[in-house]
Protein backbone atom coordinates (compact mmCIF):
# COMPACT_ATOMS: atom_id res chain seq x y z
CA UNK A 1 0.00 0.00 0.00
CA UNK A 2 1.39 3.26 -0.48
CA UNK A 3 1.86 5.82 1.90
CA UNK A 4 0.06 8.61 2.74
CA UNK A 5 1.37 11.54 0.40
CA UNK A 6 2.76 14.33 2.84
CA UNK A 7 5.91 15.60 3.05
CA UNK A 8 7.10 14.13 5.99
CA UNK A 9 6.95 11.13 4.37
CA UNK A 10 8.77 11.68 1.27
CA UNK A 11 11.37 8.68 1.56
CA UNK A 12 8.78 6.62 1.97
CA UNK A 13 6.96 7.61 -0.98
CA UNK A 14 10.31 7.10 -3.03
CA UNK A 15 10.72 3.67 -2.09
CA UNK A 16 7.19 3.06 -3.50
CA UNK A 17 8.18 4.65 -6.62
CA UNK A 18 8.89 2.06 -10.12
CA UNK A 19 12.82 2.20 -10.68
CA UNK A 20 12.65 4.22 -13.41
CA UNK A 21 10.20 6.82 -11.64
CA UNK A 22 12.97 6.81 -8.87
CA UNK A 23 16.06 6.78 -11.03
CA UNK A 24 14.20 10.07 -12.65
CA UNK A 25 13.87 11.34 -9.25
CA UNK A 26 16.99 11.61 -7.85
CA UNK A 27 18.77 12.41 -11.34
CA UNK A 28 16.81 15.33 -10.21
CA UNK A 29 16.77 15.71 -6.82
CA UNK A 30 18.51 15.30 -3.75
CA UNK A 31 16.27 14.30 -0.22
CA UNK A 32 17.84 14.43 3.24
CA UNK A 33 15.94 14.02 6.44
CA UNK A 34 16.49 14.65 9.87
CA UNK A 35 15.16 14.84 13.31
CA UNK A 36 14.78 17.85 15.32
CA UNK A 37 14.56 17.46 19.20
CA UNK A 38 14.75 19.37 21.94
CA UNK A 39 13.57 19.53 25.94
CA UNK A 40 10.77 21.46 27.16
CA UNK A 41 10.48 23.02 30.31
CA UNK A 42 7.02 21.95 32.28
CA UNK A 43 6.35 25.04 32.55
CA UNK A 44 6.30 25.32 28.85
CA UNK A 45 4.03 22.03 27.91
CA UNK A 46 0.86 23.96 28.40
CA UNK A 47 1.43 26.33 26.21
CA UNK A 48 2.69 23.91 23.16
CA UNK A 49 -0.07 21.59 24.00
CA UNK A 50 -2.56 24.68 22.97
CA UNK A 51 -0.26 25.89 20.25
CA UNK A 52 0.67 22.61 18.35
CA UNK A 53 -1.75 19.87 19.54
CA UNK A 54 0.89 18.28 22.06
CA UNK A 55 4.57 18.60 23.61
CA UNK A 56 5.59 15.62 21.73
CA UNK A 57 5.46 16.76 18.26
CA UNK A 58 7.35 19.51 19.03
CA UNK A 59 10.11 17.53 21.35
CA UNK A 60 10.64 15.41 18.42
CA UNK A 61 10.40 16.52 14.76
CA UNK A 62 11.03 15.71 11.39
CA UNK A 63 12.75 17.81 8.72
CA UNK A 64 12.89 17.50 5.27
CA UNK A 65 15.48 19.13 3.16
CA UNK A 66 15.04 19.00 -0.83
CA UNK A 67 17.64 20.24 -3.49
CA UNK A 68 17.15 20.52 -7.27
CA UNK A 69 20.75 19.36 -8.26
CA UNK A 70 20.81 21.02 -11.00
CA UNK A 71 19.46 24.81 -10.37
CA UNK A 72 20.44 24.09 -7.16
CA UNK A 73 17.23 25.76 -5.69
CA UNK A 74 16.41 24.49 -2.33
CA UNK A 75 13.72 24.19 0.28
CA UNK A 76 13.80 22.67 3.87
CA UNK A 77 10.46 21.28 4.81
CA UNK A 78 9.10 21.40 8.21
CA UNK A 79 5.19 22.07 8.39
CA UNK A 80 5.18 22.51 12.11
CA UNK A 81 6.13 25.86 11.63
CA UNK A 82 3.05 27.16 10.29
CA UNK A 83 2.09 27.02 13.88
CA UNK A 84 4.27 29.46 15.11
CA UNK A 85 3.04 33.28 16.70
CA UNK A 86 3.06 35.36 13.67
CA UNK A 87 2.60 39.10 13.74
CA UNK A 88 -0.26 40.89 13.04
CA UNK A 89 -0.98 41.02 9.39
CA UNK A 90 0.07 43.65 7.25
CA UNK A 91 -2.92 46.78 6.63
CA UNK A 92 -3.91 46.66 2.96
CA UNK A 93 -2.77 49.90 1.22
CA UNK A 94 -5.09 53.14 1.42
CA UNK A 95 -6.95 53.54 -1.88
CA UNK A 96 -6.88 57.08 -1.87
CA UNK A 97 -4.92 59.00 -4.31
CA UNK A 98 -4.79 55.99 -6.77
CA UNK A 99 -2.82 57.15 -9.88
CA UNK A 100 -4.27 53.81 -11.85
CA UNK A 101 -7.45 54.61 -11.24
CA UNK A 102 -7.13 56.97 -13.93
CA UNK A 103 -4.42 55.66 -16.10
CA UNK A 104 -4.74 57.47 -19.27
CA UNK A 105 -4.63 60.87 -17.02
CA UNK A 106 -2.40 59.84 -14.25
CA UNK A 107 0.14 57.38 -15.82
CA UNK A 108 2.92 58.17 -18.25
CA UNK A 109 2.95 55.96 -21.64
CA UNK A 110 5.48 54.28 -23.59
CA UNK A 111 7.64 55.59 -26.30
CA UNK A 112 5.67 53.55 -28.73
CA UNK A 113 2.25 54.27 -26.80
CA UNK A 114 -0.70 52.43 -24.94
CA UNK A 115 -1.56 48.34 -25.60
CA UNK A 116 -4.98 48.52 -24.62
CA UNK A 117 -7.33 45.27 -23.96
CA UNK A 118 -10.48 44.74 -23.13
CA UNK A 119 -9.85 44.78 -18.94
CA UNK A 120 -6.68 46.37 -18.98
CA UNK A 121 -4.06 48.85 -20.33
CA UNK A 122 -0.77 49.72 -20.15
CA UNK A 123 1.53 52.25 -18.83
CA UNK A 124 5.42 52.88 -18.54
CA UNK A 125 6.93 52.46 -15.16
CA UNK A 126 7.84 56.30 -13.91
CA UNK A 127 10.55 54.14 -11.61
CA UNK A 128 12.28 51.48 -13.73
CA UNK A 129 14.31 48.29 -13.23
CA UNK A 130 15.34 47.61 -16.88
CA UNK A 131 15.08 50.51 -19.28
CA UNK A 132 11.87 47.98 -21.17
CA UNK A 133 9.60 48.41 -17.93
CA UNK A 134 6.03 49.17 -17.83
CA UNK A 135 2.32 48.20 -16.33
CA UNK A 136 -0.71 46.50 -17.48
CA UNK A 137 -3.47 47.90 -15.27
CA UNK A 138 -6.47 45.89 -14.80
CA UNK A 139 -9.92 48.26 -15.22
CA UNK A 140 -11.54 46.68 -12.01
CA UNK A 141 -9.24 47.71 -9.27
CA UNK A 142 -9.63 45.02 -6.81
CA UNK A 143 -6.70 42.64 -7.40
CA UNK A 144 -8.94 39.62 -6.34
CA UNK A 145 -11.71 40.14 -8.97
CA UNK A 146 -10.05 38.53 -11.99
CA UNK A 147 -11.62 36.32 -14.23
CA UNK A 148 -10.32 33.48 -16.42
CA UNK A 149 -11.36 36.34 -18.89
CA UNK A 150 -9.00 39.61 -17.56
CA UNK A 151 -6.39 37.09 -17.08
CA UNK A 152 -5.97 35.84 -20.55
CA UNK A 153 -6.45 39.13 -21.73
CA UNK A 154 -3.44 40.53 -19.66
CA UNK A 155 -1.35 37.72 -21.24
CA UNK A 156 -2.12 38.80 -24.99
CA UNK A 157 -1.79 42.11 -23.70
CA UNK A 158 1.98 41.45 -22.11
CA UNK A 159 2.51 39.63 -25.42
CA UNK A 160 1.40 42.80 -27.32
CA UNK A 161 3.58 44.74 -24.98
CA UNK A 162 6.82 42.71 -25.94
CA UNK A 163 6.31 42.92 -29.32
CA UNK A 164 5.98 46.72 -29.28
CA UNK A 165 8.81 47.50 -26.99
CA UNK A 166 11.15 44.65 -29.60
CA UNK A 167 10.30 46.21 -32.45
CA UNK A 168 11.67 50.15 -30.60
CA UNK A 169 14.35 48.40 -29.85
CA UNK A 170 15.81 45.39 -31.02
CA UNK A 171 18.32 44.36 -28.39
CA UNK A 172 15.60 44.26 -26.17
CA UNK A 173 14.47 40.02 -26.60
CA UNK A 174 14.11 38.24 -22.67
CA UNK A 175 10.59 38.66 -21.22
CA UNK A 176 9.43 38.75 -17.58
CA UNK A 177 5.70 39.48 -16.30
CA UNK A 178 5.43 39.84 -12.60
CA UNK A 179 2.86 40.45 -10.31
CA UNK A 180 3.30 41.89 -6.74
CA UNK A 181 -0.08 41.38 -5.48
CA UNK A 182 -0.96 42.85 -2.33
CA UNK A 183 1.13 44.67 0.62
CA UNK A 184 2.56 41.82 1.91
CA UNK A 185 4.03 40.82 -1.78
CA UNK A 186 5.44 44.41 -2.01
CA UNK A 187 2.90 46.01 -3.78
CA UNK A 188 3.10 50.08 -3.41
CA UNK A 189 -0.19 50.02 -4.82
CA UNK A 190 -3.46 48.73 -4.03
CA UNK A 191 -4.93 48.98 -7.65
CA UNK A 192 -4.19 45.44 -9.45
CA UNK A 193 -1.42 46.17 -11.62
CA UNK A 194 0.73 43.27 -13.36
CA UNK A 195 4.28 44.43 -14.54
CA UNK A 196 6.56 43.60 -17.73
CA UNK A 197 10.09 43.82 -18.99
CA UNK A 198 11.81 42.97 -22.10
CA UNK A 199 15.53 42.93 -20.89
CA UNK A 200 18.44 44.27 -23.27
CA UNK A 201 21.77 41.98 -24.03
CA UNK A 202 21.23 39.15 -21.80
CA UNK A 203 18.59 37.49 -19.79
CA UNK A 204 17.68 38.21 -16.22
CA UNK A 205 20.27 36.52 -14.14
CA UNK A 206 17.10 33.76 -12.21
CA UNK A 207 16.13 32.88 -15.78
CA UNK A 208 19.39 32.52 -16.99
CA UNK A 209 20.42 30.30 -14.08
CA UNK A 210 17.31 27.81 -15.34
CA UNK A 211 18.32 27.85 -18.41
CA UNK A 212 21.85 26.78 -17.81
CA UNK A 213 20.90 24.17 -15.54
CA UNK A 214 18.68 22.93 -18.70
CA UNK A 215 21.80 23.07 -21.41
CA UNK A 216 23.86 20.95 -18.71
CA UNK A 217 21.09 18.92 -17.44
CA UNK A 218 20.91 18.08 -21.88
CA UNK A 219 24.64 17.27 -21.97
CA UNK A 220 24.75 14.98 -19.38
CA UNK A 221 21.58 12.79 -20.15
CA UNK A 222 20.54 13.52 -22.92
CA UNK A 223 17.40 14.76 -21.91
CA UNK A 224 14.82 17.04 -21.73
CA UNK A 225 15.00 18.80 -18.30
CA UNK A 226 11.50 20.44 -18.21
CA UNK A 227 9.89 17.25 -19.67
CA UNK A 228 11.68 15.06 -16.66
CA UNK A 229 10.86 18.18 -13.95
CA UNK A 230 6.82 17.28 -14.91
CA UNK A 231 7.11 13.32 -14.67
CA UNK A 232 9.42 13.67 -11.70
CA UNK A 233 6.74 15.01 -10.36
CA UNK A 234 3.61 13.22 -11.52
CA UNK A 235 5.29 10.33 -9.97
CA UNK A 236 4.68 11.72 -6.88
CA UNK A 237 1.21 12.81 -6.81
CA UNK A 238 2.41 16.38 -7.97
CA UNK A 239 2.00 17.37 -10.80
CA UNK A 240 -1.51 17.53 -13.40
CA UNK A 241 -1.70 18.75 -16.60
CA UNK A 242 -4.77 21.45 -17.99
CA UNK A 243 -4.78 22.07 -21.87
CA UNK A 244 -1.36 21.30 -22.50
CA UNK A 245 0.26 22.55 -19.97
CA UNK A 246 2.20 21.45 -16.91
CA UNK A 247 0.87 22.71 -13.25
CA UNK A 248 3.30 21.45 -10.42
CA UNK A 249 3.25 21.35 -6.60
CA UNK A 250 6.62 22.35 -6.45
CA UNK A 251 8.97 19.92 -4.22
CA UNK A 252 11.71 22.86 -3.88
CA UNK A 253 9.67 26.35 -3.97
CA UNK A 254 11.04 29.39 -2.90
CA UNK A 255 8.30 30.24 -0.87
CA UNK A 256 5.25 28.36 0.62
CA UNK A 257 2.77 26.79 -1.42
CA UNK A 258 4.71 27.31 -4.73
CA UNK A 259 3.17 26.77 -8.11
CA UNK A 260 5.06 26.12 -11.27
CA UNK A 261 3.35 26.17 -14.86
CA UNK A 262 5.06 24.60 -17.41
CA UNK A 263 3.86 25.52 -21.38
CA UNK A 264 5.06 25.13 -24.63
CA UNK A 265 3.97 28.65 -25.76
CA UNK A 266 2.51 31.53 -23.52
CA UNK A 267 -0.83 30.68 -26.21
CA UNK A 268 -0.91 27.39 -25.33
CA UNK A 269 -2.85 26.74 -22.02
CA UNK A 270 -0.62 29.11 -20.13
CA UNK A 271 -3.55 31.46 -19.35
CA UNK A 272 -6.04 28.44 -17.90
CA UNK A 273 -3.63 26.98 -16.24
CA UNK A 274 -2.43 29.76 -14.92
CA UNK A 275 -5.68 30.74 -13.99
CA UNK A 276 -6.56 27.87 -12.15
CA UNK A 277 -3.78 28.37 -10.11
CA UNK A 278 -4.74 31.54 -8.92
CA UNK A 279 -8.11 31.12 -8.46
CA UNK A 280 -7.07 27.97 -5.97
CA UNK A 281 -5.10 30.35 -4.46
CA UNK A 282 -7.78 32.82 -3.62
CA UNK A 283 -10.89 30.25 -3.59
CA UNK A 284 -9.85 27.27 -1.83
CA UNK A 285 -6.53 28.52 0.05
CA UNK A 286 -7.94 31.85 1.16
CA UNK A 287 -4.92 33.52 0.08
CA UNK A 288 -4.66 37.33 -0.50
CA UNK A 289 -1.12 37.59 -1.43
CA UNK A 290 1.38 36.16 -3.40
CA UNK A 291 4.00 36.43 -5.99
CA UNK A 292 3.95 35.38 -9.50
CA UNK A 293 6.57 35.56 -12.33
CA UNK A 294 6.56 34.76 -15.90
CA UNK A 295 9.37 34.00 -18.53
CA UNK A 296 10.14 32.43 -21.88
CA UNK A 297 12.59 32.02 -24.49
CA UNK A 298 13.87 35.44 -26.26
CA UNK A 299 11.89 36.97 -28.53
CA UNK A 300 14.96 36.16 -31.29
CA UNK A 301 17.05 33.64 -31.48
CA UNK A 302 20.66 34.71 -30.27
CA UNK A 303 23.99 32.83 -29.11
CA UNK A 304 22.59 31.07 -26.40
CA UNK A 305 21.06 27.61 -26.55
CA UNK A 306 17.49 28.25 -25.55
CA UNK A 307 16.55 24.80 -27.44
CA UNK A 308 12.54 23.61 -26.30
CA UNK A 309 13.16 26.24 -23.47
CA UNK A 310 9.53 26.58 -22.13
CA UNK A 311 7.33 29.30 -20.89
CA UNK A 312 7.52 28.83 -16.85
CA UNK A 313 5.28 30.75 -14.33
CA UNK A 314 5.75 30.31 -10.59
CA UNK A 315 3.24 31.68 -7.90
CA UNK A 316 4.06 32.06 -4.10
CA UNK A 317 2.17 33.00 -1.37
CA UNK A 318 3.23 35.69 0.64
CA UNK A 319 2.42 36.86 4.23
CA UNK A 320 3.72 39.48 7.05
CA UNK A 321 7.70 39.26 7.47
CA UNK A 322 7.70 35.67 6.18
CA UNK A 323 11.71 36.37 5.13
CA UNK A 324 14.46 35.94 7.28
CA UNK A 325 17.56 35.82 6.81
CA UNK A 326 17.84 31.79 6.37
CA UNK A 327 15.55 32.16 3.04
CA UNK A 328 17.70 35.14 1.79
CA UNK A 329 20.89 33.54 1.93
CA UNK A 330 20.94 29.75 2.63
CA UNK A 331 17.63 28.45 1.82
CA UNK A 332 14.02 28.46 1.77
CA UNK A 333 12.57 27.36 4.65
CA UNK A 334 8.59 26.28 4.34
CA UNK A 335 5.71 25.42 6.70
CA UNK A 336 3.47 24.37 4.34
CA UNK A 337 2.94 20.85 2.85
CA UNK A 338 3.34 20.63 -1.40
CA UNK A 339 1.29 17.56 -0.95
CA UNK A 340 -1.70 19.39 0.24
CA UNK A 341 -0.89 22.17 -2.12
CA UNK A 342 -0.81 19.03 -5.05
CA UNK A 343 -4.54 17.85 -3.54
CA UNK A 344 -5.94 21.67 -3.43
CA UNK A 345 -4.50 22.36 -7.30
CA UNK A 346 -6.32 18.74 -8.51
CA UNK A 347 -9.74 20.17 -7.78
CA UNK A 348 -9.35 23.44 -9.09
CA UNK A 349 -7.87 21.80 -12.18
CA UNK A 350 -10.52 19.03 -13.12
CA UNK A 351 -7.72 17.17 -14.02
CA UNK A 352 -5.82 14.20 -12.85
CA UNK A 353 -2.13 13.19 -13.91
Amino acid sequence: MRPEARIGRLPELLDALSSADRELFDRLFRVSVSEGRLRAPESMRGWLEERFGNAERVERQTVVRVTNRWTLEEAVFNPLRARRPRPAAVEPLPADDDPLSKPLELTPEDTFGRIEGAYCVTAANVAKAEAWHGLIVFREPDPLAFTIESVLDCLETARRWWAAAHEEDAEAVYPLLFWNCGAAAGASLGHAHVQVALARSRPFGGVERIRVAAEEYRARHGADYFRDLVRAHAALGCASTLEGAAVLASLTPARGREVMIIAPSIEEGLGEALYAALACYRDRLALRAFNLALFGPPLVEGDEDWRRFPFVARLVERGASDVGAMELFAAAVVSHDPFELAEALAPAQGVGQ
